[in-house]
């Protein structure tokens, strides 16, 4: 979703057998206007595809469609032009090799040009796309070293910044506009320490003042299932990156970390933790929450916060979606993610300026068509600059038919009300 409140949702639509599945998208060109009916924006075996729209309603998808039998992906790139609702043809980006299934991720600059960045164990890449010719360019190697779950946001000046992880660390580079070429990379987490594969996923985010917050887990120990703590590291422009700094509390095992920054430069990130039951070479224990922390723009982080609580998850459960967040203009932040209790449900939770949270709310019914039970999965969230919130989802209903639903919220508002399902996918 952009500034003004249009936004795109992008899913895979599974096919009958031996039919290709399709990449689907539905858009919303205004911040109070109607879902448009979902189009088909590539048939191909995908992975994860994402998708940005920049100030204007110019959208980009970028996702990884390839064999498992060589261990290598294409990366591809879709483009739907401002004011259209047909996507363009795909445009053959890249190779990846022994990362199939890994994500690309997508950015705009303020002024329409997007970032495509992918890794691979020979190195991360990026491709860009300049708005003023439309044309995609040869793309760059930003790191020779092999890297995955690569990362890429822009600021206000068009500086690109990516974050990734490397075999040992997290590393990160910039690419200043003004000098159009890659910076060489840095590690910007701890010394010694293993991201651990999945868990250790970076996320980023960038305010207007063009200071960037990044954020990981990475494991706690060399032993084995050591659990994993969130860090985090910031760079303000023109500076380097300030040492890494642990947020989560030690012991607990984290992972699934995500961050968003207001306008104001206050970052707010999430993570699902579980507590082991001496925080060394054990299975965790403790059942899994969704907790908070907000940096303030003095760079401060504050104290956590539970956003669930341990009795209101089964004792032999796991959250397996991963919690997101976004940031309004004013403070306002809304989280989302996957609960597991007796049923099945999405909840959200809004957060206020400085740090504090409201009680969650449940988004939509654990039931479809006639009472059939729902699992959900993939929640995504974002805010616009007025505030307005839309979560989307999908869910899957006994026939393992997917369902895409999604909910919209309004600060006014005192719930999120449901919207109606926009297509089917998987």
């Amino acid at each position: 979703m952009n500034a003004k409140g249009a936004a795109v949702a992008l899913w895979v639509s599974e096919q009958a057998e031996g039919a290709e599945n399709e990449i689907r998208a539905a858009s919303r060109p205004t911040d109070y206007g109607r879902w448009e009916a979902a189009v088909t924006v590539a048939k191909t075996e995908t992975f994860s595809p994402v998708v940005a729209i920049d100030s204007r309603g110019s959208a980009i998808a970028a996702w990884s469609s390839g064999h498992t039998n060589n261990n290598e992906a294409t990366v591809w790139a879709a483009v739907r032009p401002e004011g259209q609702r047909r996507w363009l043809v795909p445009v053959k980006l890249g190779i990846t090799e022994n990362a199939v299934g890994d994500r690309p991720s997508v950015a705009f600059d303020s002024r329409g040009n997007a970032f495509v960045v992918w890794g691979s164990s020979r190195g991360v890449r990026a491709a860009i796309r300049r708005s003023q010719s439309g044309r995609w360019q040869t793309p760059i190697e930003v790191s020779a070293t092999g890297g995955e779950n690569a990362r890429v946001v822009l600021d206000a000046r068009g500086d690109a910044i990516v974050a990734w992880e490397g075999f040992t660390d997290v590393q990160a580079a910039i690419r200043p506009e003004r000098a159009r070429r890659w910076q060489a990379p840095v590690s910007i987490s701890g010394p010694g320490l293993g991201t651990g594969g999945n868990p250790g996923g970076p996320s980023l985010a960038v305010d207007r003042r063009g200071t960037v917050v990044a954020i990981w887990s990475l494991t706690e120990g060399v032993y084995n299932n050591a659990p994993h703590i969130i860090q985090s590291a910031s760079k303000q422009p023109g500076h380097p990156w300030t040492p890494p700094v642990d947020v989560s509390q030690p012991g607990w095992d984290t992972g699934a970390p995500d961050v968003a920054m207001d306008s104001r430069g206050d970052a707010v990130a999430v993570w699902s933790a579980a507590m082991g039951e001496d925080g060394k070479d054990v299975e965790v224990s403790g059942t899994p929450i969704v907790q908070a922390a907000t940096r303030l723009a003095n760079g401060a982080w504050q104290p956590l916060i539970d956003l669930t609580s341990p009795d209101s998850v089964p004792s032999n459960c796991e959250l397996d979606g991963e919690p997101e967040v976004a940031a309004g203009p004013r403070g306002n932040t809304i989280a989302v993610w996957e609960h597991v209790s007796d049923g099945e449900s999405i909840q959200a939770a809004e957060g206020t300026a400085g740090g504090a949270w409201q009680s969650y709310t449940e988004l939509g019914p654990s039931t479809f068509g006639g009472g059939q039970q729902l699992r959900f999965k993939n929640p995504q969230v974002a805010v616009d600059d007025r505030g307005n919130a839309v979560a989307v989802w999908s869910s899957q209903v006994p026939t393992n038919r997917m369902v895409i639903q999604m909910s919209e919220y309004r600060p006014l508002d005192l719930t999120f009300p449901v919207m109606s399902s926009s297509g089917h996918g998987g």
